[in-house]
């Protein structure tokens, strides 16, 4: 499967490092980067990606994902802003020109979620 595939059918992107997080981002899908080996060299998103260093927290964050609608969807909504602000000071200095990019894609393709199509 090609990963616009995979991550247009994703509500959360699990990895350690790739530049599948980048993508996930302008999918505006939350990630979670698991960082097991104590790897903090491997930080390079900032706060716009959730960091597990431990089987524990991996779970902690999954639970969150599966327990507790609530705070799930704050938790989405702020992994969300946090990833907004890191795409802006990554892409250009005003970020106009990715985030417009990034919007247009998100609209395409939530109009042809099946399950999107549903709901609203």
């Amino acid at each position: 499967m090609l990963p616009f595939h995979a991550l247009n059918a994703a509500d959360l992107l699990i990895t350690k490092l790739s530049t599948i997080a980048l993508e996930a981002m302008l999918f505006k899908r939350p990630v979670v980067s698991i960082l097991l080996d104590g790897g903090g060299r491997f930080r390079i998103y900032g706060d716009a990606v959730e960091c597990a260093d431990s089987v524990e927290a991996l779970h902690e964050i999954l639970s969150l994902m599966v327990g507790d609608a609530r705070r799930r969807a704050a938790w989405v909504q702020n992994q969300l802003k946090n990833q907004g602000r890191f795409l802006k000071s990554y892409f250009d200095s005003t970020g106009e020109s990715a985030l417009l990019g990034a919007e247009a894609l998100d609209k395409l393709l939530t109009k042809n979620r099946p399950e999107q199509q549903v709901e609203g």
